[in-house]
């Protein structure tokens, strides 16, 4: 028996039963399809026996803002909160998708030049700013919203490439840093929220 039967969705509406075609993939709509499809799904993955539901773009996929909070508005937080109870209401717990320094952060790169390293979408990994700025992420989820964990997720979207992040010796080193100090911090802050990594990429 294994003890963490996940099932990965991948992005929100990656399980919706009626097509999205007015807006580019990867799409964090959240209406009575996405609800409706979200019932049968996690009806479905709880007869099937799994007990984790891991899915990205509950809050966004390219586009944190400076302040991370504004990036929800009240009517957007109540419907991620729709999500997280129908997927506890079926006795499933929430992995929540985190970008690693990537997925999310495309318009604060281009903003701040702190952060800013050889990518355009993902921080650069020797910025004291970029750590801020995760850590800073990670708190308003863990203390906006009732999930159970965070699915880490580095490797998929490039990396910086400047002078002190060549100081890496690969980029199997590169990425196992970033998610070590991701995870630890997360480790720190809520004990009981379970990390997953995901080397893709």
């Amino acid at each position: 028996m294994f003890d963490y039967r996940i099932a990965y969705g991948c992005w929100l509406n990656d399980s919706r039963m009626k097509p999205i075609v007015d807006e580019d993939w990867p799409s964090t709509r959240i209406d009575d399809d996405t609800l409706d499809s979200l019932e049968r799904t996690l009806a479905f993955l709880k007869q099937a026996g799994y007990n984790y539901l891991d899915v990205f773009g509950l809050i966004t996929n390219h586009a944190w803002e400076d302040d991370i909070v504004s990036t929800v508005t009240p009517e957007r937080r109540e419907k991620v909160n729709r999500v997280i109870d129908i997927v506890h209401r079926n006795g499933l717990k929430l992995i929540y998708g985190l970008g690693v320094y990537s997925w999310g952060f495309d318009g604060i790169i281009a903003r701040n030049a702190a952060v800013r390293g050889t990518s355009a979408q993902a921080m650069c990994a020797s910025s004291p700013e970029a750590d801020e700025i995760m850590r800073r992420v990670i708190d308003y989820v863990g203390e906006t919203f009732d999930v159970d964990g965070f699915h880490l997720e580095a490797a998929d979207q490039g990396r910086c490439e400047c002078e002190k992040c060549k100081a890496f010796q690969s980029d199997i080193d590169y990425y196992n840093a970033i998610n070590t100090r991701v995870a630890r911090y997360i480790r720190g802050r809520w004990p009981e929220k379970t990390p997953l990594v995901n080397t893709s990429g």
